[in-house]
């Protein structure tokens, strides 16, 4: 059997698996209150495509011009819900993929918005301290240590609540930050799996801005789809050509026989036959 031919086949055979999974999952993802409907219809409707165009290019000279028309449109239109259900899939993937990272992004910023609460209640509360020690600073100006001792006394509960307060927040910003520290965790995970798509969008756009991501996933889910179902209808349509040839060139072939004998003997004249002589076909 000749390699090419069957790797040919193998290949689209396998691309056209993995084509109509994508597809059937993206199809299932546009129309989810429908699922197993649209399974079952999306299997049958990828089958049916790999026959039509196999059987299309195998009978094109015997089929009706209008049959022929038919099939070559259907095979399209297939073609082209093939490839909507493969980028409804990928879009899918990606939009779920920002979504998680989405919700983390949004966590990080409460908790940052929080933090920045406590950092501002710890930032007013050292300045009323502050307020406290200009009032007793101006009272031991004036050499009065006396009633400045006094005064520093009447603040101490004051001046209890204040530190309470302070290490209340700063109490609150610790827990704050031992919450974001996993999710901080998850962000840089996304960003791992995000890595090489920022270099894709460098080397097409030369920035890794987030709307460059987003036109750089688009132009991979597009490149994806133009190539997959074309790539495996063209494999399994050049597995036909290679069998119809073959068949063809066995058609052509005329019987060839062997003969165990020899020469057969004559004088010019007279021809002797030789009667043991053994036919053999020679089997194409």
């Amino acid at each position: 059997m000749n390699l090419d031919k069957f790797w040919a086949l193998l290949t689209g055979i396998l691309l056209s698996f993995v084509s109509a999974y994508y597809a059937i999952t993206g199809l299932a993802a546009i129309f989810a209150a429908s699922f197993w409907p649209i399974v079952i219809m999306g299997t049958i409707l990828e089958f049916g495509k790999i026959i039509t165009a196999s059987y299309l290019y195998r009978n094109w000279d015997i089929l009706p011009f209008l049959m022929k028309t038919y099939f070559t449109i259907a095979v399209a239109i297939l073609m082209m819900i093939t490839s909507m259900g493969v980028f409804g899939f990928l879009s899918k993937a990606h939009i779920e993929q920002n979504a998680s990272s989405g919700n983390v992004v949004s966590k990080i910023e409460i908790i940052d918005a929080k933090i920045t609460r406590e950092r501002e209640r710890i930032t007013a509360a050292d300045n009323a301290l502050k307020q406290l020690d200009s009032a007793v600073n101006k009272i031991i100006d004036k050499d009065n240590a006396t009633v400045a001792l006094r005064a520093r006394a009447s603040q101490n509960k004051e001046r209890a609540a204040i530190k309470a307060e302070i290490t209340e927040a700063q109490n609150t910003i610790e827990d704050l930050q031992n919450e974001k520290m996993p999710l901080s965790q998850q962000i840089r995970e996304v960003e791992k799996e995000v890595g090489p798509i920022k270099y894709v969008s460098q080397l097409l756009y030369g920035e890794s801005t987030k709307d460059d991501l987003e036109k750089a996933v688009r132009f991979m889910i597009l490149a994806l789809v133009l190539v997959l179902d074309p790539l495996a209808l063209l494999l399994i349509v050049s597995a036909n050509l290679h069998l119809k040839k073959d068949e063809e060139e066995e058609l052509e072939l005329p019987d060839i026989y062997s003969s165990d004998g020899n020469a057969v003997a004559t004088d010019g004249n007279i021809w002797n036959t030789i009667s043991d002589v053994k036919i053999t076909k020679i089997q194409k």
